[in-house]
């Protein structure tokens, strides 16, 4: 089982606070033992990521972050020093105007992102995986190459193609993700192993800023959390949970690299 946590940001009264999140992660800690954290959203805006990210290492949850930034250096060296595992970099297109409507963040500072992460775990010593993830659509099937080299140009551990769980894949995307050489695209992005393979990823429980909870955003949700509910919900979600395993892509499986991670407390 993956958690995958979706900060907003902009942090209201409408959404979790920080407790309310820390519970989260209690409870399913709790139900499954320690579980694979994953910070999604706009997380990068969140007063709440540092201090997620250094809870769920207490209670030894390895953690991952995706993100397009933008992250500060203070920032980047906080989440090194929380013991974040992993930290994934998106990256939606050459284009400037296309990858800021993608992600919400100009090109130049995603880019930023990734050398203060890079840095920051060089000056800590700290075992941290960098990935820059790459934005496979019909406008970036043909640059996926280049996208991939100016990647590895801010050293980054590996590069891994990604799209959106509900859109369809460009043609030629597999030739694409193929002339990338070595790279960490998860086989299940093209349809690799077929349905076997994909139960074998097994489930992910999402909760978004407003406590909703869902197994995929093609999926109706299960409920909304209230304490000690989590895994009630789930227990009742009857055919929301169970659907998921059919689906053939419930998520993107950005969420699923790298494979293994620790808790690096």
């Amino acid at each position: 089982m993956l958690l995958v946590v979706r900060l907003g940001g902009d942090e209201s009264a409408d959404g979790l606070d920080r407790d309310q999140w820390q519970r989260v992660i209690v409870e399913a800690v709790h139900w499954l033992g320690p579980i694979r954290v994953c910070f999604r959203g706009a997380a990068a805006h969140s007063p709440y990521l540092v201090p997620l990210v250094r809870f769920a290492n207490r209670l030894e949850c390895p953690t991952h972050l995706v993100t397009a930034g933008p992250l500060a250096p203070d920032l980047a060296m906080a989440l090194v020093d929380a013991g974040l595992a992993a930290a994934t970099v998106r990256i939606g297109s050459l284009d400037d105007r296309a990858h800021a409507d993608r992600t919400g963040t100009p090109l130049s500072e995603t880019l930023a992102s990734l050398d203060h992460l890079r840095k920051a775990r060089e000056d800590r010593g700290r075992p941290l995986a960098l990935l820059a993830a790459l934005c496979l659509a019909s406008d970036t099937v043909g640059s996926l190459g280049a996208m991939a080299g100016l990647a590895r140009q801010t050293g980054v551990d590996g590069v891994l193609a990604s799209a959106p769980a509900n859109v369809e894949l460009p043609s030629g995307a597999g030739q694409a993700v193929a002339a990338l050489g070595e790279h960490d695209t998860h086989p299940a992005l093209l349809g690799g192993g077929g349905r076997s393979s994909r139960r074998s990823l097994g489930l992910r429980l999402e909760v978004l800023p407003d406590g909703t909870l869902r197994t995929s955003r093609r999926l109706a949700p299960l409920g909304q959390w209230a304490q000690d509910q989590l895994q009630a919900l789930w227990e009742a979600g009857g055919s929301n949970v169970t659907d998921a395993l059919d689906l053939d892509r419930p998520a993107d499986e950005i969420e699923r690299v790298p494979a293994v991670l620790y808790s690096t407390r």
